[in-house]
């Protein structure tokens, strides 16, 4: 990818870019996963905190907890037509959900299953695309993700996969989308090298193709400041722990 500006110019975007950014205003460093009971596997759990702690090391908690099917439904907008989730219904009710557990400090992200393809409305008409993956906020600090189209048995193709390899790459395209939606509450824009965890994918087969690392000048630019944020915030941290024992 050829790039018509500097890092120097690179930095300075996204500095001005993360003054609007959640992570910069409240964030206190947790990540609370919402997923519907039974549908996410102790592996799926693993990866997916391995992989975002890793990648934006200023994640310091991932906790996972099991919302009730019934209630998931009960609050998000299904297309009868489409047979589809609004995605943005789900980012609204990501948000409720923050809101009345009164943590509003924390990044919250919904993981869908198998059986909740979702679309947004904002590509409704354009011809653009008519599914999504997930959608990560820089400016609320919300993700969404479905694992529908990661799944095997979305197509008859793959069901001839369906081995422990295809499964186990769909964990970890599961663990690969959280991270490329994370990377947008990060600042992040998307990409167009395939390999770049920032490239924007059209199939489950383009996720498979990109790498957890960054390998585009600017989004390596841009993983170094949230490095170089990780450690000052580590910094602090242990400054306030060491004046604390006085």
């Amino acid at each position: 990818m050829t790039l018509l500006f500097g890092q120097d110019d690179i930095a300075k975007r996204l500095d001005k870019a993360s003054q609007k950014m959640f992570i910069d205003t409240k964030w206190n460093g947790t990540v609370v996963v919402n997923y519907i009971k039974g549908t996410m596997s102790d592996d799926m759990r693993k990866e997916v905190t391995v992989n975002m702690q890793k990648k934006y090391g200023a994640i310091t908690t991932v906790e996972f907890r099991e919302v009730e099917e019934s209630v998931i439904r009960e609050n998000i907008v299904h297309d009868n037509y489409r047979d589809q989730y609004e995605l943005e219904s789900v980012d609204a009710y990501a948000a409720s959900l923050r809101q009345q557990n009164h943590e509003e400090d924390s990044i919250y992200m919904i993981i869908l299953p198998y059986g909740y393809d979702v679309y947004s409305r904002s590509d409704f008409g354009t011809g653009a695309y008519d599914f999504n993956f997930g959608q990560g906020a820089r400016k609320t600090g919300i993700v969404v993700m479905s694992m529908h189209r990661l799944t095997p048995i979305y197509d008859a193709a793959a069901q001839a996969l369906n081995s422990d390899w295809e499964s186990a790459t769909m964990v970890r395209n599961i663990a690969n989308v959280a991270t490329h939606e994370m990377g947008h509450v990060f600042g992040k824009n998307h990409c167009s090298d395939p390999k770049c965890i920032m490239f924007h994918s059209y199939s489950r087969f383009d996720v498979a193709k990109r790498s957890f690392d960054d390998v585009c000048p600017e989004h390596a630019a841009a993983q170094m400041m949230i490095e170089r944020k990780a450690d000052h915030a580590q910094s602090q941290a242990s400054l306030k722990q060491i004046e604390a024992l006085g």
